[in-house]
């Protein structure tokens, strides 16, 4: 075969015939193929990563933040499998359709908000192999919808206020991830896995589900495999994890405070329930209603309304290692099925029962008489512990250490207002505090004999009265004596402490000093206030009045003052000249009387310490030699 050469001969080519072909024809074969593969390697750009923001365009190109789309549907058009798509802060209002693999990243959880309207999903997943995170998705019939999609992770969300459920997995929708996602005030559920269509081997994990008005956590019928893990499931209107037909695991989560059952395993088989703290539920704590062959172990069952656990209608389950603590109906236990077994046997024993009332004459750990278990079953725990049993509680709020976000304080309910991980139990509370008050500057002679009066003022935010004082400390000094008083004059009562001078530590180049202490309900507080260190010898004498500023500290009297500004001594918060005792603008026999109630008495507290006028632990004959320099003296 040959072609044209440049100058028209003919070259030789491989083939055996000869042929010829146009230049031009040749050029438009180059120009179909260049076509096609670019046609193969798809638009020019593609791959992303893309861009929405409120401010965006959809007749953009999407692929920056400068030319971004408007709506996240748009983006996840142009999107290619494998593509990420950022969404920037702000409420896109629209309902987002995902046929791709792709990764859909928001901005803040908090601020990028997918708003469905008050219908439909929201979020439609239908494909495999993507994630999705950052995002409030609230305000659809469901919030998201994982539908026949597989191996998703969805994490970091706030799916909330849906009509129906906040996350909806269906069509055999198997193998996907909910992690570090909160699920609430949705209008039935907060997840729910559809039954009959074999969704499968589901985790849910690190996640919030409370105040849905149905049950927290649904699965029923062919929903095997499903893992609840490290979750927080509280305060829903029916269960709080409710499972059917199906065998799941559910470990290591908080429980507590739904309205009827705590976990129910409904015609459940083969499921664990271990190291859960399911308290304050509206029933009982675990329900095993028509389950086989589940495990309910190492959990602590406390204070649940209708028992620790029960089983009705079941048969073969195992129920050891947990502790029943002081749930309201008693026995703590019921069981109304076949072959249930309320132990592990003899030496590992079986639960805890704080109403327990035998002994332990062996002192093997295990009480010598069984623990009757309520109902027709005729069900004993042979071997009842005589301990809890289980991970450590340091705190007894039935929440174990390792799942407790205060392990130190008492907070079964988990408060974490700000979701740092961190219970509010051991937050610090910044409080305002008032040294010396009424005193400014604060100025402190820690070589006192007296006490530093520190005031804990209430606020807007904060009581005052419900400081123990028994728990304050100021600069590392424990108070001699409290009392409530409204000592700013704002009409609210604040708590005043008194701290004995030479037991305060403070630096002596430090402008400031620190209070701690805890409530009554253990929350930690602390404040601060400015001080103005003085050593005990320093001559200064501020205001001139014959008693030096180190001296006056102790007194409590003003430094900076020598005549008192009202002759009537309860008309001003802080006395002026030391001498004058009784606050008349004159220093006489008068001044001396109010020294007898303390004479030759330790002066352990105010108003002792105001005739202290040497600074010396006492008050006695040297005091009253310190007022004969200013004797007979009038203040005008």
């Amino acid at each position: 075969m040959t072609v044209l050469s440049k100058g028209g001969h003919e070259s030789p080519m491989k083939g055996g015939s000869a042929m010829r072909y146009p230049r031009f024809l040749i050029f438009a074969l180059l120009l179909m193929e260049a076509g096609l593969m670019a046609l193969a390697e798809g638009p020019a750009g593609a791959g992303g990563p893309w861009y929405v923001a409120t401010t965006g365009n959809d007749a953009n190109d999407c692929l920056s933040p400068a030319t971004a789309c408007l709506t996240i549907q748009a983006a996840v058009g142009k999107a290619s499998s494998g593509d990420t798509i950022n969404v920037a802060a702000g409420t896109y209002y629209e309902h987002v359709t995902i046929g791709k693999s792709l990764t859909l990243a928001g901005e803040d959880r908090e601020t990028t908000i997918i708003d469905g309207g008050g219908s439909g999903n929201v979020v439609h997943i239908t494909a495999d192999n993507g994630h999705m995170s950052g995002f409030t998705v609230r305000n659809g019939y469901d919030g998201i919808f994982l539908d026949a999609a597989n191996s998703n992770t969805v994490s970091d969300c706030k799916v909330v206020s849906n009509g129906r459920v906040g996350i909806r997995l269906d069509h055999g929708a198997s193998h996907n991830t909910i992690a570090d996602s909160d699920m609430a005030n949705n209008g039935a559920s907060g997840i729910d896995l559809w039954d009959w269509d074999h969704q499968q081997h589901n985790t849910i994990i690190d996640c919030n589900v409370y105040q849905n008005a149905g049950s927290g956590i649904v699965g029923y019928i062919t929903t095997d495999g499903t893992e609840v893990i490290r979750c927080n499931v509280h305060h829903n209107g029916t269960y709080g994890i409710l499972v059917g037909w199906s065998s799941w695991t559910v470990r290591d989560s908080n429980v507590y405070a739904n309205a009827y059952d705590g976990i129910r395993p409904d015609i459940a088989t083969y499921t664990v329930i271990e190291d859960n703290n399911i308290h304050s539920n509206g029933w009982r704590g675990v329900t095993l209603h028509g389950a086989k062959h589940s495990t309910v172990r190492r959990n602590n069952l406390c204070w649940n309304a209708g028992g620790g656990a029960g089983g009705h209608l079941s048969s073969n389950n195992s129920v050891y290692h947990n502790n029943f603590v002081e749930n309201v109906l008693l026995p703590q236990a019921a069981d109304s099925g076949v072959d249930n077994g309320w132990d592990d046997g003899y030496p590992s024993g079986g639960n805890y029962w704080s109403d327990y009332m035998g002994v332990d004459a062996n002192s093997d750990g295990i009480g010598d008489t069984p623990y009757a278990i309520d109902g027709p079953a005729g069900s004993q725990d042979r071997y009842p512990l005589m301990q809890r049993t289980g991970l450590p509680d340091s705190d007894g709020d039935c929440v174990f250490d390792s799942s407790d976000n205060c392990p130190t304080v008492w907070n079964p309910e988990q408060t974490d207002s700000d979701g740092d991980g961190t219970g509010d139990a051991c937050e610090v509370i910044g409080v305002t505090i008032d040294i010396k008050p009424g005193s400014d500057p604060n100025s402190i002679n820690l070589g006192c004999h007296g006490v530093i009066p520190v005031a804990i003022l209430t606020t807007e935010d904060f009581d005052a009265a419900t400081v123990d004082p028994d728990t304050v400390t100021f600069a590392g000094a424990a108070p001699k004596k409290s009392h409530l008083e409204d000592v700013d004059g704002d009409g609210d009562i604040d708590m005043i402490l008194h701290f004995p001078c030479q037991e305060v530590s403070i630096e002596p180049a430090a402008e400031e000093a620190w209070l701690h202490g805890e409530t009554y309900g253990g929350q930690a507080i602390e404040g601060r206030d400015s001080v103005r260190l003085v050593p005990p010898d320093s001559p200064a004498d501020s205001d001139g009045d014959g008693f030096t500023d180190a001296a006056e500290i102790c007194v409590g009297t003003d430094l900076l003052d020598n005549c008192s500004a009202d002759p009537i001594a309860d008309n001003e918060p802080v006395d002026a000249l030391p001498a004058d005792t009784n606050d008349d603008r004159s220093v006489n026999m008068l001044d001396v009387f109010p020294m007898f109630p303390f004479w030759l008495q330790p002066v352990p507290a105010p108003p002792g310490t105001r005739y202290d006028l040497n600074a010396d632990g006492d008050v006695n004959m040297l005091d009253v030699f310190k007022m004969f320099p200013v004797w007979l003296d009038t203040c005008t």
